[in-house]
């Protein structure tokens, strides 16, 4: 009986234990949202230069279709309350947490801030401002619950917002209530790329899923390239190669061109691109020119990254950058590894299209295999003289005919053009032939005789 008692004593502290730990792993809660919001009508939110989606857990992934977005959220105008509660900081811990992040490059503007009512500005007849760049700055590091700033458009942070008003009775209001009157957000990027705003809200407390959910690359719009574009690419996809050397291919988990790099992929970048947009701060950058058609030799060699920043260099014409980057799973480290070994003067093989976007061949070394052509088609050569009329133009235009068919039309007897043909010449030398023969038997009889 005693130990029956004994097994329902524990039995009952491992469900108290149980209970307790769920409660304590409980998402703080959300007291004011400062993202954008579905419902929220024309004056309280106005947005240009981007597209909002919204997810059911309140994310907002933003869609820019211009260089510049702003997102404007006003809560209160003319002192008429149009969105939200006051905030009763003697009531709660009133911190305010961001999880933003962006594959694409996208980055917020440094003049990201909301402003709430301050009793110190309202006898300025004004509000104060509380910014994104300031809650990430070493400045007020004490009053960071957390704080993390990944790759470019990416970022996290935990900041105690009402201990900050709470610590200065200039600041404070007697009865300790304060509102949010407005946000504004400015974006940057590329158009058709994408920024996901996770969490940008005042929780009563820090316990708030942060940093969890990362977004893919947004994919490039597959384009149909013209006759006249000329891609490094045959018309069928090459499969990754094996040889002496290493195939990135195989160890990365895609590979992709002019698009900001992600942890396990390969991007290649050609001239032009703003590498502000590469994300090309912690992966191995190894500068690259063209020596002939799918290979290319390495200018420099990469250096060990240090996530000061992106890759900083200038890319020639022929000149592109092979960025190599893993990621906390392991993925690709063997793919960095084999680029930060490679030394300047190595050859890589290299074939990627442009326009589609893709990499179809990054090897390091030679690989014995076949490279395709960069262009179907090959310059004919041409007897006649240049024509400027637009008609015959045209006729050179065209692909060259085959070798078979080329063979086919020299075995062909030549046409009359006014001249004699090729059998009337044969039979001419045939016959002179015979008479030089004739008179030649003729002399000698005639000798002999």
């Amino acid at each position: 009986m005693k130990k029956l008692i004994s097994l329902m004593i524990i039995a009952a502290m491992l469900v108290t234990a149980a209970l307790t730990l769920s409660v304590s792993a409980e998402e703080s809660e959300l007291i004011f949202d400062l993202r954008p919001q579905e419902d929220n009508g024309e004056d309280v939110q106005k947005v240009s230069g981007c597209e909002l989606e919204y997810e059911d857990d309140g994310t907002v992934i933003v869609t820019l279709t211009a260089a510049t977005a702003t997102i404007d959220l006003t809560f209160v105008s003319g002192g008429t309350i149009l969105y939200g509660e006051e905030i009763n900081l003697g009531e709660t811990a009133a911190v305010v947490c961001v999880d933003y992040a962006s594959a694409d490059g996208v980055t917020f503007d440094q003049t990201v801030q909301a402003h709430y009512t301050r009793k110190d500005k309202e006898a300025a007849g004004t509000v104060a401002d509380l910014w994104l760049t300031s809650m990430e700055s070493a400045d007020y590091a004490k009053y960071q619950k957390i704080s993390y700033k990944g790759s470019v458009g990416e970022g996290v942070v935990g900041w105690d917002w009402g201990t900050y008003v709470s610590s200065s009775d200039s600041k404070l209001f007697d009865n300790k209530c304060h509102r949010f009157t407005s946000i504004s957000y400015i974006l940057h990027g590329e158009v058709g790329k994408k920024m996901y705003i996770y969490k940008f809200g005042v929780y009563n407390g820090s316990e708030v899923e942060l940093g969890t959910r990362r977004p893919e690359p947004t994919p490039e719009p597959v384009v149909e390239s013209s006759e006249e574009t000329i891609v490094e690419s045959s018309e069928e996809p090459i499969e990754p190669v094996e040889g002496d050397g290493f195939n990135f291919l195989t160890a990365a988990k895609s590979a992709k061109v002019n698009s900001s790099i992600t942890g396990g992929d390969i991007s290649v970048f050609l001239p032009g691109f703003n590498m502000e947009n590469s994300n090309t701060k912690w992966s191995i950058n190894v500068h690259l020119k063209k020596v002939e058609n799918g290979v290319y030799e390495v200018v420099e060699a990469a250096a060990e990254p240090t996530g000061a920043g992106n890759w900083a260099g200038t890319l020639a014409e022929d000149e592109v950058l092979l960025a190599v980057h893993s990621d906390g799973s392991d993925n690709n480290v063997e793919g960095k590894a084999a680029a930060l070994a490679l030394k300047a003067g190595d050859r890589v093989e290299l074939v990627f299209d442009e326009t589609a976007g893709t990499v179809t061949r990054a090897f390091a070394g030679i690989s014995g295999e076949d490279i395709p052509v960069e262009s179907s088609e090959e310059p004919v050569e041409s007897s006649e003289e240049p024509v400027e009329s637009k008609e015959e133009s045209k006729e050179e235009s065209k692909p060259a005919e085959s070798a078979a068919e080329s063979k086919a039309e020299e075995s062909k007897p030549e046409e009359k053009k006014g001249g004699l043909g090729t059998g009337a010449i044969i039979g001419i030398v045939v016959a002179a032939v015979a008479v030089i023969g004739g008179a030649a038997a003729f002399i000698i009889k005639k000798k002999k005789a």
